[in-house]
């Protein structure tokens, strides 16, 4: 599979993943209220928080190792399942100590919602890598849309109604993820069978698995701090009411960060292997695709103006539209930085990543102190921009100091691909028209 249909596949799968993942939010922010689901995604998203330090962000070693060495997969595979069972015994602990306990669970929740929640993602991080590993998009992202697809379904009929109780529908919501996982997992052992069953367990690929996401793990960090430590903020000096149509607005932006990702996922290789030389070239493609998209999103919600959400969604968010308004240019420019964070990652050199991204972590705190309390969410969204563009800044100034294409290369390509499109166009397709390393990952296989 050569870059191009790579990129496609990548982008088609994931944004049916992404747009059940939406449908799914409005399904249930529209049943629940935004005062509910404002409680509800304040606490899945100290969870994910959680599940992030708690597994040192290991999927990322998981997806390294399992496209390089196929017949690691037996290893890995119980590797992820022992991590889930502490990170799960960790969590049951932590539910127990009072001080700590509202971030994990709400009072009136059974024990297990927070355990169920952390266990399905658990293990659908890791064993959706190990698809992706051997360029399959299609089974992981599938099977999950299906399920929220079905549950966003059933959300909209009980609305209307009334066949299931409230409390039956937020169960159903928490084991969404273990129904994922369960399922995901059965389609992979009939995928990778033959590879399983010889499998054997070397602690060797262990050690590196976890060294490898270990060196990762600041950068998630801090970029999971980048998109959502204002949640706390926002919890802390709004009304649970603003709180869920801010957390609303926010995933409505981040609904958007799909495309960085997936340029990202495709790209690296080609840039760390070096078939890319010209970089200003090449990045200046995700620039202008990225701009174009997030204008053409802002102007569809400047024509459709502000009771948009409040159909889409119900009466309970007439407060959601400046602020996710607001959040397309913020997004815009975290987007862009993660476009540079390609090169990057890719000549080796992550610490200008994290540097860039702590630096916008820093301005995200300092502005959430100040604007929050004076100007409620839309100060949070604004917060957020300001952040961002500081921390695409930052990382202009590293790319400038670091590489030997600088910055105004990406904008003169940019500039060429708008206003010399068809010949420019032609160039970047010969480009990516070099074979993926999903391709050659079977090549260099190594036994346990």
């Amino acid at each position: 599979m050569n870059i191009r249909k790579s990129l496609l596949q990548g982008f088609i799968w994931r944004w049916l993943f992404f747009l059940s993942l939406f449908l799914l939010n409005v399904g249930f922010s529209r049943y629940f209220g935004a005062s509910e689901s404002g409680k509800v995604y304040f606490i899945t998203n100290t969870l994910n928080f959680y599940l992030l330090v708690s597994t040192v962000n290991i999927e990322l070693g998981v997806a390294f190792y399992a496209a390089n060495k196929r017949k690691s997969v037996f290893t890995l595979l119980v590797t992820g399942f022992v991590l889930c069972v502490a990170s799960g015994l960790m969590l049951l602990l932590l539910q127990n100590i009072l001080p700590v306990s509202r971030y994990f669970s709400a009072p009136e929740w059974p024990w297990y919602f927070p355990l169920i929640f952390v266990a399905g993602n658990c293990l659908s991080n890791f064993i959706c890598p190990l698809f992706y590993a051997r360029g399959n998009y299609g089974l992981p992202n599938g099977i999950m849309a299906f399920f929220m697809l079905l549950l966003t379904a059933l959300f909209f009929a009980v609305d209307k109604i009334h066949f299931i109780d409230r409390n039956t529908m937020m169960k159903l919501y928490f084991l969404l993820p273990m129904v994922q996982s369960f399922f995901l997992f059965i389609v992979f052992l009939v995928y990778e069978w033959n590879i399983l069953s010889v499998g054997k367990f070397n602690i060797a690929y262990v050690k590196r698995v976890f060294r490898y996401s270990i060196i990762a793990f600041g950068n998630s960090l801090l970029l999971f701090l980048l998109l959502r430590i204002d949640y706390w903020f926002a919890e802390h000096y709004c009304s649970p009411a603003e709180l869920g149509n801010y957390i609303q607005a926010s995933k409505f932006g981040q609904l958007l960060l799909i495309a960085p990702t997936v340029f990202s996922s495709v790209l690296l290789p080609r840039v760390a292997d070096g078939t890319f030389k010209n970089y200003g070239r090449v990045l200046s493609f995700p620039f202008v695709f990225l701009t174009a998209g997030f204008l053409l999103c802002f102007v569809l919600l400047l024509v459709c103006g502000t009771s948009v959400f409040e159909v889409l969604m119900g009466h309970d968010y007439d407060s959601m539209y400046w602020p996710a308004l607001i959040k397309i240019p913020a997004i815009l420019f975290l987007s862009l930085q993660n476009v540079l964070g390609i090169w990057f990652a890719g000549k080796n050199k992550m610490k200008y990543n994290f540097y860039s991204t702590l630096v916008g972590v820093i301005a995200m705190i300092i502005a959430d102190l100040i604007l929050i309390p004076a100007k409620g969410i839309s100060g949070a969204a604004f917060a957020s921009m300001l952040a961002y563009i500081i921390a695409f800044i930052t990382s202009v100034y590293f790319y400038n100091r670091e590489s030997k294409q600088p910055f105004g290369q990406i904008l003169h390509y940019s500039y060429r691909l708008i206003f010399n499109w068809k010949e420019e166009t032609v160039i970047l397709w010969n480009q990516f028209r070099s074979p993926s390393i999903v391709s050659k990952s079977g090549e260099n296989e190594l036994s346990d």
